[in-house]
């Protein structure tokens, strides 16, 4: 049973990136902990892109995961203080843009101001309780919404410039 509760008591932690979860601005401060993982991932592209998407998709599994496990180990008034769904959702908003520093802003701007309109955005689309899933999948999933909405404007602005 030890065991067991230290595994729930890792995976909280992770998910709540320590205890930046519980800070005021948590979820934006989690958004910047996105980018070395942004760099890491476009370094990983250059040099396998086959390597990246495994890499992506397992790292996703256990996202969902650690989740997962760290909503059965708090209630759910404290499933607030998740944030790595926010650097999930941030590295999907940044999935094939480019990195220059103008964009880096824009795209941390931009995903943060509809990840926090999401819920008026998206409630004729995909309901009031996205974020009631079972087994983490609803914590995670409306980053990711808000991750592929924040792309979908990056690369039609980057479509448009060019």
């Amino acid at each position: 049973m030890k065991f067991l509760e230290n595994i729930k008591e890792h995976c909280y932690k992770i998910a709540t990136l320590g205890r930046i979860g519980r800070w005021w601005f948590g979820g934006i401060i989690a958004t910047i902990f996105a980018f070395p993982v942004i760099v890491l991932g476009k370094f990983i592209y250059e040099f396998s892109s086959t390597f990246f998407y495994w890499s992506t998709g397992i790292t996703l599994i256990i996202s969902f995961l650690i989740v997962w496990i760290a909503t059965k180990h708090i209630s759910t008034q404290y499933s607030a203080n998740i944030v790595i769904d926010k650097v999930i959702g941030m590295c999907v908003a940044f999935f094939f843009v480019p990195l220059h520093w103008k964009m880096i802003l824009f795209g941390f701007i931009l995903f943060n101001v509809i990840n926090f309109l999401r819920p008026i955005l998206f409630r004729k689309s995909l309901g009031d309780n996205i974020e009631k899933l079972p087994l983490g999948v609803g914590i995670i999933s409306g980053d990711i919404i808000s991750g592929i909405t924040s792309n979908l404007i990056m690369q039609l602005i980057i479509w448009v410039m060019s």
